[in-house]
């Protein structure tokens, strides 16, 4: 530790205290300065860079109490260490030093002034100030990072959702913190059909990010790649495959899909092979829901990988859930995910979200819950809340006043779209 780096500000209205002081510490090679009471000090702290002050208690215009009690106010000077200059400490004066470490002193120095003692606890006091300055500087610098990762990530989410004649769909991200393992996604595909991605990754912080912004990327590419491969085949979505979907039983029903359909849909097996493949030497995976909708038709192709059901509503209230059909992305290698289907009639919402609505946590420990949610649910569609916009904006208000002013326990996801009832 070089002493030169150092500035320290010496407050005593006794001048030869003061010389001693300033003599020993400039002798160690400490940058020093000088303050015969406490405004004094305190106005040099307000302009000064000072890395220590040795503050006495008893002075004149402004005591040690009062600077103390200013300094350790002060969200910028609290950070400055205090050493407290007293007589020897009995009675009154060590009253007086227990009161100033109480109010934040870092240690106290006795009269008369001892130079082995001084240089020990001054450099003791400068290397925690020292230690404290590269924690703060590396917090700052994580903080930065973190930022700019939160940017980046924002634009993983689509700037814009994708527009059908007779369809409504919106979605609203709100991250527990800088970055996030949330992530949901809306894209045309060829045919009139709406790919849509509503998926969590299970873990938290700059790894979970990562994670999804690599679920994310693969699993949009190959769709997207799918839908205009068949496209420039000249396939069309009615025509279809003769397919017994892989992972069901053999006494199961051969199930009839659109070739578009499944092709797209499997991007969510793919996507799952890639990464316990080559990249999960980490062991993390994705629960998601990939649906593809055939805007003309209504009806929902969908694989769900082990994430939370989608509540298929309608005017009456819940019609169903959309049930698992698969494990989560990245957790076992070689699964064969199957498809499932509804079909949706006008004036019916299709609502996805991830865990953090439902899990979102009150002070008091209490979960928000899946009841409360399908019951809020049900109840504003009924009573006439139908968009999609709508139907999020309720469920986020609610969860909100649930949590009141809990920290935030996980990202919270939503993803509602509606066929809108023609008008007469």
């Amino acid at each position: 530790m070089n002493n030169s780096e150092f500035s320290i500000l010496v407050v005593d209205d006794v001048p030869d205290n003061r010389e001693v002081l300033v003599r020993t510490l400039k002798r160690q090679g400490y940058q020093t300065e000088e303050a015969e009471n406490g405004q004094i000090a305190l106005d040099k702290l307000i302009v000064g860079n000072f890395d220590l002050m040795l503050l006495d208690i008893m002075m004149p215009v402004m005591n040690g109490f009062e600077v103390l009690e200013r300094v350790k106010q002060d969200p910028i000077l609290r950070h400055v260490p205090v050493i407290v200059i007293s007589a020897a400490a009995s009675g009154d004066d060590l009253e007086s030093v227990v009161k100033c470490i109480e109010m934040g002193a870092e240690d106290y120095l006795p009269k008369p002034f001892n130079r082995t003692l001084l240089k020990a606890r001054v450099s003791a006091s400068l290397e925690r100030k020292r230690l404290h300055d590269q924690e703060q500087k590396f917090a700052q610098q994580a903080k930065r990072e973190l930022d700019f990762g939160r940017q980046i990530q924002g634009t993983f989410l689509p700037s814009t959702l994708p527009d059908f004649p007779n369809w409504q769909i919106d979605a609203k991200f709100t991250p527990a913190h800088e970055v996030a393992g949330d992530f949901y996604d809306a894209f045309a595909l060829p045919n009139n059909l709406l790919g849509f991605v509503m998926a969590d990754v299970v873990d938290k912080g700059v790894g979970a990010a990562l994670f999804m912004a690599l679920a994310r990327s693969v699993l949009r590419v190959l769709a997207m790649q799918a839908g205009t491969r068949l496209q420039t085949m000249g396939g069309s979505n009615s025509e279809a495959y003769l397919v017994r979907v892989p992972g069901r039983k053999a006494s199961d029903p051969v199930t009839l899909l659109p070739a578009f359909t499944y092709e797209i849909l499997n991007a969510v097996q793919l996507t799952n092979d890639y990464i316990t493949d080559n990249q999960n030497d980490n062991l993390q995976f994705a629960t998601l829901f990939f649906g593809v909708l055939d805007t003309k038709t209504g009806l929902v192709y969908y694989t769900n990988a082990g994430h939370d059901q989608p509540v298929h509503i309608g005017p009456n209230g819940v019609k169903g859930r959309l049930p698992l059909t698969g494990t989560p992305v990245g957790a076992m290698p070689g699964v064969k995910y199957r498809v499932g289907t509804i079909q949706m009639e006008p004036g019916d919402m299709l609502f996805t979200y991830s865990d953090g609505v439902t899990e979102a946590r009150a002070s008091d420990g209490s979960l928000f819950g899946e009841k409360r949610m399908l019951d809020l649910l049900a109840r504003s569609f009924q009573n006439g809340t139908t968009t999609p916009s709508a139907i999020i904006e309720c469920i986020s208000a609610d969860v909100a006043s649930h949590v009141l002013d809990a920290e935030p326990s996980d990202d919270i996801t939503m993803l509602a779209l509606t066929w809108c009832k023609p008008t007469d």
